[in-house]
């Protein structure tokens, strides 16, 4: 029989969409439901106050997934290593931190320019940050602290709205007219910035115009300063490190001050200049480091794709596990990858990693089925999901082109396009 996995794709996709923050792009009908699911109950997991740990009610009711859907979600995530199940309570493990570090390993910067960041630090005394742009966020890879500046302590990889920092004008400078249009979209619906929830609430949000004037002088300038946007008495002077290769911002590194030190606009001719310097060497880092050779793929894939259905149990979501197999495959040596490396890196087919990547459709078996036409309980012999076309009435089989595909892939032990059997 196909894989056993869940059909209600549309009421999941609405629950991953009531639970995503305000203004990001919503998931097509289309999405890998499951895989929506595991990423909203991990994203609730990380949010708790428990120290990353809620009863399966309580994930029940911050998903707003069925209960049965959270057990299938928790017993595959479990499996894999990402969580503990004790009991009633799902508890996030140490095993999670491969999907985070998967994107700061393939990044590279952190290892690259964070020796950089931290001689910065030294040499002001003051907190210095490397920052990525995330839509229309920032994200922190790297913290060297020195002086507390503020009494919010930020974790690498918290986002924060783009306009209430000193990397975000930076990074909008190189945004397109859909990235300001999804911006405008989350700043009308959330402009409190509720759906942040590393920096306080915005009790007098700044009108649209003033980041964007912000922006237009970062452009014109080639840094960016907050004055106190994030709380009173936090400053901070940004410059971009741009990537050799394409011209681009590759990250933002900024000099975290507070106003007992330094003002905002003190911070352009007490703090810049070494931040410049700095910024430099950093790009001179990126130009002068080649490329790794490839590692070989991970293994991971095989404690689970190895094991029968029945040794997984009907509770294994297989589609969910493709997903986050896809986000582990990637590191430093393979920072970026065609479909085609990433089926290679996984071992899963290449049509399921497209599917994983793009968000493209609804994944809901891997098997082959089957070798032949058959009688179907459901459809009688009505419907035919055989390899091998059968006319029942002579009991000839003829081979379909799916058939001659497999074929091929057997006797190669490589994945041929579909279109060339």
């Amino acid at each position: 029989m196909p894989a056993d996995t869940t059909h209600d794709t549309a009421d999941a996709v609405t629950s991953a969409e009531a639970t995503a923050p305000a203004g990001t792009v919503p998931a097509p009908p289309e999405a890998v439901a499951p895989l929506l699911r595991g990423i909203t109950v991990l994203r609730r997991l990380t949010e708790a106050d428990t120290g990353g740990t809620l009863s399966l009610s309580a994930l029940e009711k911050a998903t707003g997934l069925a209960r049965s859907t959270v057990d299938r979600i928790t017993a595959t995530l479990a499996l894999m290593g990402y969580v503990r199940l004790d009991g009633r309570d799902v508890t996030l493990t140490p095993g999670l931190m491969e999907l985070g570090n998967a994107y700061l390993s393939a990044l590279r910067l952190p290892a690259l320019l964070s020796h950089r960041a931290d001689a910065l630090a030294d040499e002001l005394d003051e907190s210095v940050s490397l920052a990525v742009g995330d839509r229309d966020g920032v994200r922190f890879i790297h913290q060297a602290t020195r002086r507390r500046a503020m009494s919010l302590s930020f974790r690498i990889g918290d986002l924060l709205p783009a306009e209430r920092t000193a990397p975000g004008p930076l990074f909008a400078t190189e945004w397109t007219p859909a990235d300001w249009h999804r911006w405008h979209t989350r700043r009308s619906a959330d402009p409190h910035d509720g759906a942040f929830p590393a920096v306080p609430p915005r009790e007098n949000p700044l009108p649209d115009e003033a980041f964007e004037h912000r922006t237009t002088m970062a452009a014109t300038d080639g840094w960016a300063l907050d004055d106190q946007l994030i709380e009173p008495g936090l400053v901070a002077v940004s410059a971009p490190v741009r990537d050799p290769g394409t011209g681009r911002i590759a990250c933002v590194a900024s000099v975290v001050s507070h106003t007992s030190r330094h003002t905002a606009q003190d911070l352009r001719t007490t703090l810049l200049p070494c931040l410049h310097a700095a910024a430099k060497q950093m790009e001179a880092t990126l130009r002068e480091t080649p490329p790794l050779p490839p590692s070989p793929p991970p293994t991971g894939l095989a404690t689970w794709t190895g094991a029968s259905k029945q040794a997984l149990g009907r509770e294994f979501v297989e589609s969910l596990a493709r997903g986050l197999t896809v986000l582990t495959a990637f590191d430093e040596s393979r920072p970026s990858m065609s479909l085609t490396e990433i089926a290679k890196a996984t071992g899963l087919a290449r049509a399921t990693v497209r599917r994983a990547v793009d968000d493209g459709a609804d994944v809901r078996g891997y098997y082959l089925w089957s070798l032949l036409d058959n009688f179907e309980w459901a459809y009688g012999y009505e419907k035919r999901f055989g390899a091998v076309y059968v006319d029942y009435a002579s009991q000839e089989r003829v081979p379909k082109s799916s058939a001659l595909w497999y074929a091929r892939a057997a006797r190669t032990g490589t994945l041929p396009p579909p279109d060339q059997l």
